[in-house]
């Protein structure tokens, strides 16, 4: 079977939330949580780029210093912030946490169930949650934006060829309201969560989930009902 380049093979099922804030080659960096204790571990201290399909060049971001992290009391969950895309979610015990740098460009922040520096390849019953977040233009609706984003997720000139969408469905997820939906990668078989959430001052929460039926654990909505955003800055 014909394979695709590894940074496209692997990034598909977050096609959308990159588009959200146009990324490419953003640097992983933040507290990342042991799952054996919730003891804190170092985040990735080079950089690595986000799984996203889009090759759209972007100026090359210069790493910054891995911050310390804090010890977490075992079996405690911990409240971790994006200080980037402004927002918090509380993380379980047995999950991995890692967020972009304040100073980045763009950035999203990776929930997975596994620690991403010593595993290669996910195994078996692996998740993969991304969230980031962007902005409705002056005068946009949710419907136009959606449709646009939609479009840009099977664009085959922005790595979205054979990819299909399933149509939105609404969707709450805590105090958020907006759509969710699946896409399904023909080259891989593979297939993942997409949702949208629309804020009330015109935020939109982009949240990727791998595989499909990790939406349903109790761990991940748990989790990704406690997202709180924080207010769009004034200009």
């Amino acid at each position: 079977m014909k394979t695709r380049p590894a940074f496209l093979k692997a990034s598909l099922a977050l096609a959308a939330i990159a588009l959200l804030v146009g990324l490419t080659g953003c640097q992983p960096e933040g507290l990342a949580f042991n799952q054996h204790g919730g003891q804190g571990v170092s985040p990735l201290s080079t950089a690595t780029p986000p799984e996203s399909p889009l090759p759209t060049p972007t100026p090359p971001l210069t790493p910054s210093p891995s911050p310390t992290p804090s010890p977490t009391p075992e079996g405690i969950p911990a409240i971790i912030y994006d200080p980037l895309n402004r927002f918090s979610v509380t993380l379980l015990p047995g999950w991995y946490a890692y967020t972009p740098d304040a100073k980045g460009i763009v950035g999203v922040t990776t929930i997975s169930n596994y620690d991403k520096r010593l595993v290669d390849e996910p195994l078996p019953g692996s998740v993969r949650i991304h969230i980031s977040i962007g902005v409705l233009d002056a005068g946009q609706s949710f419907e136009q934006w959606l449709s646009d984003r939609r479009a840009l997720e099977t664009n085959p000139d922005l790595g979205g060829g054979g990819v299909t969408l399933t149509e939105p469905q609404p969707y709450t997820l805590g105090r958020y309201t907006g759509v969710t939906y699946i896409g399904y990668e023909s080259f891989s078989n593979d297939s993942f969560t997409i949702i949208y959430l629309l804020t009330s001052d015109g935020r939109i929460v982009g949240i990727g989930v791998r595989p499909v039926g990790a939406l349903a654990l109790p761990d991940v909505l748990s989790m990704l009902s406690t997202l709180d955003v924080s207010p769009k800055l004034l200009p």
